[in-house]
């Protein structure tokens, strides 16, 4: 007869469930009342948000974009030429060095093809990026982007990218909005059909190289569906800025303007639907960025105009027919973000 004695053991601590990636996002500010800029981080969907650790490197940074590849890696820009990482989900973080500039810029604008293609833009017509995760840069040549502030930029594959932003006209900002369909290694100016350059661009987003989006000032946008041969214009849709956009589809788009005024769009912008967000936390707040896993699911970022600082973070699960607040901060916010798939 043989005895067969099997025996469990039960850890007396378990493992944590993993997280959902789905539920995982980050926003960025500009630095508190400790003087270290605003990381933030939620795992359960935006309900709780924890700020990252304070170090030395978000000393006196204050962040204006980021992109979150997954739930480990993700980049943030900000004031002073800094461009920082995290691939562990944020316990420990180190600085990208960037291209050393005299002007010493601020970073506005971030966006990644995988680890290794990164693009980033910003102030005096900075354009770079790197092919090896930030060893070796490219800086292009910011007397071609007038010097100004490049707001917006946008990888689609490996040779085709969008920039947009503001350029100096006698005093006051217009309009720049730029393609390369070669890398880099060549640039052209794009002309918007009845002087829509006229207005400063804030951001650029596409789902693919037909489908692409131009946004900022007043209102305004334009988009193509057929990869730049042609440009369509429409009437604006917010006497504010449009500061972020986040395109579900071709047709499904969700924007983000001045004075807590959100819309959504199911035509790919023939026509917008207001969403209203009075009385949803501190009011009358210009919303910064704006994310979305789908057509019922979203995050908004918020920050006051003037001071004392001020950010608020709201969200839906309703397809915005009601927002609800989920955190406030001591900080000016700019950019939120769910980890891509």
């Amino acid at each position: 007869m043989v005895l067969l004695l099997v025996i469990s053991c039960k850890k007396s601590d378990p493992e944590p469930d993993p997280v959902d990636q789905d539920q995982i996002a980050w926003a960025v500010g500009s630095v508190d009342s400790n003087s270290y800029g605003t990381i933030l981080k939620t795992i359960d969907g935006g309900e709780t948000w924890t700020r990252q650790i304070d170090t030395v490197l978000m000393k006196e940074i204050g962040f204006s974009g980021l992109y979150v590849m997954d739930k480990n890696n993700v980049w943030v820009v900000g004031s002073f030429n800094t461009l920082l990482k995290t691939t562990d989900g944020g316990d420990t973080w180190v600085q990208v060095p960037t291209p050393a500039n005299p002007s010493n810029p601020n970073l506005v604008s971030i966006s990644m093809l995988d680890q290794n293609t990164i693009w980033v833009s910003g102030e005096h017509g900075v354009v770079m990026k790197t092919l090896d995760g930030g060893t070796n840069w490219t800086l292009f040549d910011t007397n071609f982007f007038h010097c100004g502030l490049m707001q917006g930029i946008h990888v689609i594959n490996d040779q085709v990218v969008y920039a947009a932003g503001g350029i100096p006209d006698g005093g006051n900002l217009v309009g720049f909005f730029a393609r390369t369909l070669d890398g880099g290694n060549s640039w052209d100016s794009i002309s918007l059909p009845d002087n829509y350059n006229k207005h400063e661009w804030i951001g650029v987003k596409a789902t693919d190289v037909n489908h692409v989006i131009v946004y900022g000032e007043k209102g305004h946008f334009a988009n193509t569906v057929d990869g730049g041969l042609l440009w369509y214009i429409a009437d604006p849709i917010d006497p504010g800025d449009i500061n972020g956009l986040v395109m579900l589809s071709d047709e499904i788009f969700w924007a983000a303007c001045d004075f807590d005024q959100i819309y959504m769009t199911f035509n790919g912008g023939a026509s917008w639907a207001y969403q209203p967000t009075a009385d949803v936390g501190p009011g009358n707040q210009y919303l910064v960025g704006i994310d979305a896993l789908d057509t019922k699911t979203a995050l908004v970022i918020g920050t006051s105009a003037g001071y004392p600082p001020k950010g608020k973070i709201m969200k839906t699960t309703d397809g915005g027919n009601t927002w609800v607040l989920k955190d406030t901060t001591n900080s000016y916010m700019s950019n939120i973000a769910y980890a891509k798939e």
